[in-house]
């Protein structure tokens, strides 16, 4: 691990302020040959935040790691190229409910493979999509950790991260989705069609909230055989609806394909913010011609 740190003056006229040539200042050098300690008029940061009541270094690093964090998943998920796609697969579950399409795979489905067993199995894996047993508490679990990636985390705790953001970046377009599409249940007999803003079931929510967790592991390892495993696990709730006549294939499908679109942002942004394990920290730093950015790169 090496660090290299730059302190860049900052110099103010109280009309605007410009930035000289940075110097290069080692990592260990002290505090006081940095600022120039016996300048007058300088203090140290550390007595004007406490006596400012501001939060500690570490806490304010924290918060604005995990503010930079979700504006970056933010980003990533609704970027041009991925809202063009999702547009794409709404239109065609849209094309899918309203016509006969979405009654017809449910009838084929009931008739010809639903059995006892498979009533069984639906009733064995909704859990998985059921928010108070499983999607609250994992999303509590990743706050708990810390949102922010960090280079060479746990496995276990890089799952939780990610799975709480996916969650935390879904949600509101799941809602969304959910009042603007305005579909039925099967069993409520208003048909697989669209009525915007009259329902809250175009979108299965089963579906998204138990597919989250399994396709943030699709995207955080490369064995092909976990990935094919978790693929299917991330089908299991939103198929149990399914199964059970609680929701249209459409519905289905776009829950499912709601949690792929944020899983992936998670995954794009984790890998945008490590940059090959780059850490940028930026602090207030007084020198003897006045204020000053100290930037330290950790690679």
């Amino acid at each position: 691990m090496a660090a290299a740190v730059a302190a860049l003056p900052v110099l103010g006229d109280g009309a605007g302020v410009s930035l000289s040539p940075p110097k290069a200042i080692a990592a260990d050098t002290p505090f006081e040959q940095v600022s120039g300690g016996d300048a007058e008029g300088i203090e140290e940061p550390a007595a004007s935040s406490a006596s400012a009541g501001e939060p500690e270094p570490s806490e304010r690093g924290r918060l604005g790691r995990t503010f930079d964090t979700l504006q970056l998943d933010h980003a990533r998920f609704y970027r041009r190229g991925r809202a063009l796609r999702f547009g794409g697969v709404l239109a065609g579950a849209g094309a899918l409910a309203n016509s006969s399409g979405d009654e017809e795979i449910q009838q084929w489905y009931g008739d010809t493979v639903r059995d006892d067993s498979l009533d069984e199995l639906a009733a064995d894996v909704k859990f998985l999509g059921e928010g108070e047993k499983l999607a609250i508490p994992l999303a509590l679990a990743g706050l708990a950790v810390g949102l922010a990636p960090r280079e060479g985390a746990n496995p276990a705790v890089r799952w939780l991260r990610r799975t709480s953001r996916g969650y935390i970046l879904g949600t509101p377009a799941l809602l969304y989705l959910q009042t603007f599409t305005g579909g039925d249940r099967p069993t409520e007999g208003g048909g697989s069609g669209w009525d915007p803003f009259e329902g809250q079931n175009g979108v299965s929510g089963h579906a998204f909230l138990g597919a989250v967790p399994f396709l943030t592991i699709v995207r955080q390892t490369d064995r092909r055989w976990l990935q094919a495993l978790a693929l299917v696990g991330s089908t299991a709730a939103g198929w149990s609806q399914f199964n059970d006549d609680q929701h249209f294939f459409s519905q289905y499908a776009l829950g499912w394909w709601l949690a792929w679109e944020a899983t992936d942002a998670v995954a794009e942004s984790d890998a945008l913010a490590l940059d090959d394990g780059l850490d940028v920290a930026v602090l207030p730093l007084p020198t003897p011609d006045g204020a000053g950015v100290l930037v330290s790169l950790r690679f």
